[in-house]
């Protein structure tokens, strides 16, 4: 009993040590800048109660007995090379390092940090800041603090996988690299991307690609693209000069294909307009010029929804390619004058736990192949914008299919076994809803099994409610205390303005 009583002690000792235990985390001294300015920011990221309580850190001296070891550590540009930063890390215990340079700008320094996850080779997040004085830095180190370490628990497992390559630079302009790095940030803070710093080529990314792919390691003595994830795309940039400008080119490769998925061009006269306009530059990098979108997964699907939002006026379209299970709302939110047609491909596509949401501004057509199905969870899709169902658009078990404040039109389609308090296959409040063709059937509520009306507008010229609907009031429909119980088919009209058999009520 005693040997018993003491190993569930045990246990719980180090399941408590395995809760408590934190990652490691080295801080490599910083390239570039004046004197010992390097070291010190360094030493500041070291002491920084944040840091240290997300982290155990690896002691200086061990750093520098480790960096003694490593050959061209350093590229001649001042800039720290990834690949030896985490080589340095993996001898060093680190799941992280942070690691950076400074850069002169103007009158001011220029500080690019960023911090590395060695075990993917992912760069999890990074920062830039300016100083005048190194005295500067000690009031600005614990806002960086605490982004680095909220971006260690964030998740970019589902994203797509981005490796950085280094610029190519024309004459002498040596700023192409500083600005590479500021771009990654922003495509880090935008989210669009998981982002792998690389210190190779173009050429040689997409060679060790396909050498992992066959199961090859290209280079065995550094850490490389295979060591962690293995990303399908490579940022591509070159910096040229342009008369007294420097025009700065950037484009996302496919790796399987070789096609260029989305490319763009900057120009700028100095490093402080380039760092202005790397902003920009992610940004459309990051949503590309695409309007039409061929998904198979949620996470595609979901990213050309947010891709959308990021759009103003125009018109979209999303083809399903394969079955999938949302985890979150599909939300089209307001931004201007939209259109967006979402269809299946040859087939019929579901996306399951379906929940849309259709802003003011937008409007959703769903056409034909569309299966959303709510899994007797929410409501399929709430309008406040407009939504127009077609022929062979399907709308199933959701807690209300239609929830509408805004316009809808049902000119084809099947709305079936969906269930709520009232309109179990629409809800239409204070909305416009008009029905031309489709079937409403099989759906449940209190009132209005078919469709439930209050407030709003509901006129039916076509398609069949039918009475395999099911309420205590009002199975196929209930308009403003106006209801019927029998089937309405394609030559019944409903016309919840009118009272009696005139509306078509019973």
């Amino acid at each position: 009993m005693k040997k018993s009583v003491f190993g569930i002690l045990l246990l719980l000792v180090i399941n408590c040590f395995a809760v408590f235990a934190k990652d490691n985390l080295a801080v490599l001294p910083f390239t570039g800048g004046k004197g010992e300015d390097g070291e010190t920011i360094a030493e500041l990221f070291m002491f920084d109660q944040t840091i240290n309580g997300a982290f155990t850190l690896i002691p200086r001296t061990s750093i520098t007995r480790a960096m003694r070891g490593e050959q061209q550590f350093q590229y001649t540009s001042g800039l720290t090379d990834p690949d030896n930063a985490v080589s340095l890390g993996h001898q060093l215990g680190a799941k992280y390092i942070i690691a950076g340079n400074i850069a002169q700008l103007g009158d001011k320094n220029l500080l690019v940090v960023g911090i590395i996850n060695t075990e993917t080779l992912e760069e999890i997040a990074g920062d830039i800041q300016t100083f005048t004085k190194i005295e500067e830095m000690p009031a600005k180190i614990p806002a960086m603090a605490r982004n680095i370490v909220d971006a260690t628990k964030r998740d970019t497992s589902k994203l797509p996988k981005l490796a950085a390559t280094r610029v190519a630079v024309s004459g002498n302009d040596n700023s192409g690299d500083v600005l590479a790095q500021i771009l990654a940030i922003y495509l880090i803070r935008y989210g669009s991307y998981a982002v792998y710093p690389r210190t190779k080529s173009l050429e040689q990314v997409q060679t060790e690609w396909n050498n992992q792919l066959r199961g090859d390691t290209a280079d065995k003595n550094i850490v490389r693209i295979g060591a962690g994830e293995n990303p399908l795309f490579a940022l591509s940039c070159v910096a040229r000069r342009l008369g007294e400008q420097t025009m700065f080119n950037a484009s996302v490769i496919n790796l399987k294909s070789g096609a260029q998925e989305v490319g763009t061009s900057v120009n700028y006269k100095t490093i402080n307009d380039g760092m202005e306009v790397m902003q920009t530059l992610a940004q459309k990098l990051s949503y590309g010029n695409e309007t039409e979108w061929h998904v198979d997964t949620a996470e595609r699907f979901m990213r050309a929804v947010e891709i959308i939002n990021y759009r103003k006026e125009g018109n979209y379209s999303i083809t399903l390619t394969g079955n999938f299970t949302i985890s979150s709302t599909a939300w089209f939110r307001e931004n201007g004058s939209k259109t967006v047609t979402i269809t299946g491909d040859s087939q019929m596509r579901t996306i399951n736990n379906g929940n849309i949401r259709v802003e003011k501004g937008i409007h959703l057509v769903l056409g034909n192949n569309v299966t959303i199905d709510g899994n007797r969870k929410s409501t399929l899709v709430w309008v406040s914008g407009s939504l127009t169902l077609q022929e062979g658009t399907i709308l199933r078990n959701g807690i209300n299919g239609v929830e509408n404040f805004g316009t809808f039109t049902m000119n084809g389609g099947t709305i079936s076994g969906n269930f709520g308090g009232t309109g179990g296959g629409v809800l239409n409040l204070s909305g416009n809803f008009r029905m031309t063709g489709g079937t409403i059937s099989g759906n449940t509520a209190g009132a209005g099994g078919g469709v439930y009306s209050y407030r709003g507008s509901f006129v039916k010229t076509g398609g069949t409610i039918d009475a395999t609907n099911k309420a205590k009031d009002g199975k196929v429909a209930w308009s403003d205390g106006k209801k019927r119980d029998s089937t309405a088919g394609p030559n019944d009209n409903l016309d919840g303005s009118k009272k009696g058999k005139a509306g078509g009520w019973e």
